[in-house]
């Protein structure tokens, strides 16, 4: 499976219209029934049942049989592009006998919640998107692999106008943690949970203390963390 929460890609919209093109979109989709491919190459027929915009983005709820796809009340969106499992952006994939250049993530997913605080694609660009995506799951290698838990929260302060450094906030021991691009950490301080050992490439990154070096090593986000600092 793909690292984001749900795998769906879109082939077409009802009416022949290309879905790849987004030539439709929002409430135009409303009640549209659209055929999706999943990463292992099965074409699903899924219903948009509801739409809603918010902060300019627009979310939509997809079912499948009746079904929610992203879960109960769970809403996902659309997003240029494809990931892999070592959670790099391709322009487009190939999944069974498709062709797809389009992702749909459930809000759950960290590509949709990149989305949602900021880093659309559209507006900052792939690459600053991607570098979300890197921090959010603590993907310090840039290989896929999470060095994260659910629920845990960080400050994210970048360099871009979206959320620009006022200091490591939220107070609960928050702390500088590392400097990001679209390949995984370009700088640490410190890992975001001691109670795994660390990441292979760990060692081998430079060290930063704060936001201004990881801005010298090249980041693109930074963020500050606290390993007691959860959501319920």
């Amino acid at each position: 499976m793909l690292f984001f929460a749900l795998s769906l890609f879109p082939l077409t919209a009802d009416a022949g219209s290309m879905f790849n093109g987004m030539s439709k979109q929002g409430t135009d989709l409303y009640g549209s029934a659209i055929e999706m491919v999943t990463d292992s190459g099965d074409v699903l027929d899924v219903v948009v049942a509801d739409t809603v915009k918010a902060n300019g983005v627009i979310w939509y709820q997809l079912t499948f049989k009746d079904v929610n796809v992203c879960g109960e009340d769970g809403w996902g969106l659309f997003v240029d592009g494809v990931w892999d499992a070592s959670g790099n952006r391709l322009d487009e994939a190939v999944f069974g006998k498709h062709i797809v250049d389009k992702s749909f993530s459930c809000d759950t997913g960290v590509i949709a919640k990149c989305v949602d605080w900021g880093y659309d694609p559209a507006i900052v660009g792939s690459d600053a998107h991607l570098t979300c995506t890197r921090m959010a799951r603590a993907d310090y290698c840039g290989d896929g692999e999470s060095w994260t838990e659910d629920g845990t929260l960080i400050d994210v302060f970048d360099d871009l106008g979206v959320w620009p450094y006022k200091g490591n906030g939220q107070g609960q021991g928050f702390s500088f943690e590392a400097g990001w691009g679209p390949d995984g950490a370009v700088c640490v301080q410190k890992t975001r949970y001691r109670e795994r050992e660390d990441p292979k490439c760990f060692e081998e990154l430079p060290r930063c203390s704060s936001w201004k070096s990881a801005l010298h090593e090249g980041a693109w986000l930074g963020n500050a963390s606290s390993r007691n600092a959860h959501t319920d």
